[in-house]
C-alpha cells in the first residue's frame, strides 16, 4: 500500500468510529437540539397556555390557582420590596367610560 492509501484507510476508519460514538445530550445542546425536561412550573405554564388557547378560561383559572406557577409567584413575592407588593388602585369607572369618547 502506498502512503495515500494508508491515510485514506485511516480516515475512513476514523469516520466509522466517530459515527458509532453517541455524544449524548451534552453535544446536542451546543447545536440547539437538546431540550431540557419540564419542571413543575414549566409544565403548569404549558397547561395554562393550552387551556387559554382552547378558550377554557375556567379550567385555566383553576390550574393557575392550584398550580406551580402561582406558588412560585407567591414564593418570589416574599423577596420583593414592600412597595412593589402593593396592588395598584383600580381605575375609576367614570374616567374609564369617558376615555374612549374623549379621543
Amino acid at each position: 500500500m502506498t502512503g495515500r492509501a494508508v491515510v485514506r484507510l485511516g480516515l475512513a476508519g476514523l469516520a466509522v468510529a466517530l459515527v458509532g460514538v453517541d455524544p449524548g445530550p451534552v453535544a446536542s445542546h451546543h447545536v440547539g437540539v437538546y431540550v431540557p425536561r419540564d419542571n413543575e412550573v414549566s409544565a403548569n405554564f404549558k397547561q395554562l397556555k393550552f387551556a387559554i388557547q382552547a378558550g377554557k378560561l375556567d379550567v385555566a383559572a383553576r390550574l393557575f390557582e392550584a398550580g406551580a406557577v402561582r406558588a412560585e409567584m407567591r414564593a418570589r413575592r416574599a423577596g420583593c420590596p414592600p412597595a412593589s407588593r402593593r396592588r395598584p388602585a383600580p381605575p375609576s369607572r367614570p374616567a374609564t367610560r369617558a376615555a374612549p369618547s374623549a379621543g
